[in-house]
């Protein structure tokens, strides 16, 4: 999942691959959850359900792939 935040912006990243990444979290708890969101920056604490920790991640990298994409356009 970090590899894929670091390359968001890449456009040979496609969305079908965020979603992928995206799945292949659901076996994860969501103390692991919160590990993975610290790795790509996350600064929000507390206790939060699998699902929020899942759509925090996808909006994280999603967000990061939006920017990086405008800013090119800039």
């Amino acid at each position: 999942i970090k590899d894929l935040y670091t390359r968001a912006g890449d456009p040979s990243v496609s969305a079908d691959e965020i979603e992928k990444a995206i799945a292949s979290l659901g076996s994860l708890t969501a103390s692991k959850l919160e590990v993975v969101a610290k790795a790509i920056g996350n600064t929000q604490k507390g206790k939060k359900k699998k699902a929020e920790w899942i759509e925090l991640i996808r909006t994280k990298i999603t967000s990061a792939r939006t920017i990086a994409q405008r800013t090119k356009m800039s």
